[in-house]
């Protein structure tokens, strides 16, 4: 259904879908956090940055389609730190570009929602929590909730199974690509 929307005619919303699909192939990445990376944050092939929230150290292996994302939205002008073309200003200004940006990504994926005729509108926190509620859907361990991007207690856990909307089909990330990066040592999910 995302493909067949007609939003390549749409600049705006393209990108927005890109943003929100970027981050689910991210392991969950905080909009806040996505839109902060830095071109130096890139090594490998893979991610290493700091969560805003936390301080806390994270990284992802970036797969072939979330490259795909990475290489159409690349800031390209040197004189930017930034990985992506969302933010050009730091500080007080950069601030409240970010501010501006989330707002209008969240309006966009409420559109996008409509298009899709969803009852549950879609937040950048449903790209947030997607992650984790794949792996849900999927049966996976516990353990593997911990590394889609966040700490995942019994409540918040509940939260994630009843805040995405079942009918939605989510391509199962975990079982495919999704990589841990634990002290350095790239694993599979478990099956």
């Amino acid at each position: 259904r995302w493909v067949n929307l007609g939003v390549e005619k749409n600049p705006a919303l393209r990108f927005s879908r890109d943003m929100f699909l970027l981050s689910f192939y991210l392991r969950g990445i905080p909009f806040v956090d996505l839109v902060h990376l830095r071109k130096t944050d890139v090594k490998h092939n893979t991610i290493y940055y700091y969560r805003h929230k936390t301080r806390q150290q994270l990284s992802v292996h970036i797969e072939s389609y979330a490259a795909q994302i990475i290489n159409r939205y690349k800031n390209e002008a040197a004189s930017s730190p930034y990985l992506l073309l969302i933010l050009s200003l730091t500080g007080e200004d950069g601030y409240r570009q970010y501010k501006s940006a989330l707002r209008l990504y969240n309006q966009h994926l409420h559109t996008l929602s409509k298009m899709l005729r969803l009852s549950i509108p879609l937040t950048s926190y449903v790209a947030r929590h997607s992650c984790a509620t794949t792996a849900l859907h999927d049966a996976l361990p516990i353990y593997a909730l911990d590394y889609c991007n966040t700490r995942v207690g019994n409540e918040a856990r509940n939260f994630i199974a009843k805040s995405v909307p079942r009918h939605i089909h989510y391509p199962s990330i975990l079982k495919l690509q999704c990589l841990f990066h634990l002290r350095g040592q790239p694993r599979r999910c478990p099956d």
